[in-house]
């Protein structure tokens, strides 16, 4: 997705759509929606077994979802 920001056009460095990561046949983590512009910082915070490190993982490609 490209957005206009000002006089610029800009596309996310981050962006996921309908992510679902299930593990041992129940849902870990679900995004609907994430996106992250250059020069955002994102801090991903939640307790245990929340899904930060399966996203994590998944973002790095060290696991599929």
């Amino acid at each position: 997705m490209v957005r206009r920001s000002g006089s610029h056009m800009q596309t996310p460095v981050v962006e996921i759509r309908s992510l679902l990561i299930r593990r041992g046949g129940r849902d870990v983590l679900q995004v609907e929606r994430l996106e992250v512009d250059v020069g955002e910082v994102l801090v991903i915070l939640g307790p245990n077994g929340a899904g930060k490190s399966s996203l994590i993982k998944c973002l790095l490609g060290l696991a599929r979802a």
